[in-house]
């Protein structure tokens, strides 16, 4: 998988480089440079001071360069609730307490793309998202035929959304439900 990082400082690009490498091909960008145009990636890892007005900047610069970042990984100081509001607010889809280990973060990416086989097999959406829908279908379908529900199949999605979310977080779901197909149930997995 492709991985763009930006940070403030090349040490810390060495250090997550050595993270994810081999696993993940990484290009990345250090804050203040010219980021090079035409970068795509399937995400994007940030190890930047979010309490300097300069950094926050240069990451909202350097950011919309990287084409088709589903997700936005950010490492953050713990102690400091601020970047954390600061993190999502330049569109974190996640975070990561520094001090950051391998460790964290490849379970992180590892959350954030579980099992891209699957996801493959399904159109390239979560097994989750495309089980609920199919819940969803099976139900509108058996009350329009005037049918009964099956409570255990609508339970069994419901638990897979829940355990989905509790392992993903609730951005991850929200984000996969806005890319799911607009003619399918798309406001009910809302």
């Amino acid at each position: 998988m492709q991985i763009h990082v930006l940070a403030d400082s090349p040490t810390k690009i060495q250090r997550i480089r050595s993270m994810l490498e081999p696993r993940h091909t990484v290009s990345s960008t250090v804050l203040g440079t010219s980021a090079p145009s035409g970068v795509t990636a399937a995400s994007i890892v940030v190890d930047a001071d979010l309490r300097s007005v300069a950094n926050i900047e240069r990451i909202r610069e350097a950011m919309p360069k990287v084409r088709g970042a589903s997700h936005k990984v950010f490492i953050i100081d713990k102690s400091a609730r601020a970047t954390l509001v600061q993190a999502y607010s330049l569109g974190a889809s996640s975070v990561i307490p520094s001090p950051l280990d391998a460790r964290s973060l490849q379970q992180k990416l590892a959350m954030l793309y579980p099992d891209a086989a699957n996801e493959q097999a399904n159109g390239g959406h979560p097994a989750a998202m495309v089980n609920s829908a199919r819940a969803l279908e099976t139900m509108f379908a058996a009350v329009l035929s005037g049918k009964q529900i099956e409570i255990a199949d609508v339970q069994r999605a419901t638990t897979e959304i829940i355990d989905t979310v509790a392992a993903n977080g609730l951005t991850t779901w929200l984000d996969n439900v806005r890319r799911y197909h607009e003619g399918t149930y798309q406001h009910c997995l809302l």
